[in-house]
């Protein structure tokens, strides 16, 4: 499982780790306020291994507990969800907004392949000093550099079985959100004003939709001079012996 390799995750072994973190969870979910010293006892028994200064809004929820990994000083509000099947490492002075969901399971895209209830996973890593807004949703295989901000309700998702990123912004295989960064809305669309995109050499584009005007208007003034062509009733050929002028263009 911890590996990468397709699992069962109704192993016996397995089911019995998630009930045992299912009993932890139901513990922490309902405690009151007032019983702090009983949730960071259930919190070192949640977690495999866990900084100074956790604090969890219930409700909290996750598969198996031991294979996340917190620094210090970290806050999940309200209703976060770890599915940590892969291991889940989180840097130190980190923040998580109400209803974040973090994923590293995944299940097959071959609808045949999902009849045997097999299922894989992939780890992430979260860095240090990064804001999660409430409602984003970090899906398997996806590494959020340090000092980031990830916007409310943003998906930061990179599907590998099919070999394809959303708006990669480093290397395709590094799964990486860069460092220093505000991310937001669907696969994180970047915003960082002090950064433009590099403009192209055709009207000022970024590079790729230049060539996409240029062919544009080329097709444009082709369509135009075939139009004129059949609205002429004594046309000149398109092509004709560059030796002898047109007629249309003889000297008066």
């Amino acid at each position: 499982m911890l590996s990468g390799e397709m699992y069962d995750a109704r192993d016996p072994q397995l089911t019995a780790e998630r009930q045992r973190v299912q009993d932890l969870c139901k513990a922490l979910n309902e405690s009151y306020d007032s019983e702090q010293k009983l949730r960071e006892r259930i919190i070192r028994e949640l977690f495999g291994s866990a900084g100074d200064v956790i604090w969890i809004e219930p409700p909290f929820y996750c598969d198996y507990g031991s294979n996340i990994t917190l620094g210090s000083k970290v806050f999940f509000n309200f209703n976060c969800v770890i599915l940590d099947p892969a291991s889940v490492v989180i840097g130190s002075n980190v923040l998580f907004g109400p209803g974040v969901q973090v994923y590293t399971s995944s299940h097959p895209m071959n609808a045949s392949d999902r009849r045997t209830w097999r299922e894989f996973a992939q780890p992430v890593e979260i860095g240090s000093d990064v804001w999660v807004g409430g409602g984003a949703i970090i899906c398997p295989g996806v590494r959020i550099g340090s000092r980031s901000a990830i916007g409310a309700g943003s998906v930061r998702s990179r599907t590998t079985y099919l070999k394809m990123c959303l708006r990669p912004e480093t290397h395709a295989d590094s799964f990486d959100t860069s460092i220093n960064r505000i991310w937001i809305g669907r696969s994180f669309g970047r915003l960082n004003k002090k950064e433009s995109r590099p403009k192209g050499p055709c009207f000022g584009l970024p590079p790729g939709r230049g060539l996409s005007m240029t062919l544009l208007c080329s097709t444009y003034i082709w369509s135009v001079g075939v139009m004129e062509y059949w609205k002429n009733e004594n046309p000149t050929p398109i092509f004709c012996n560059l030796e002898q002028k047109p007629s249309r263009f003889s000297d008066a």
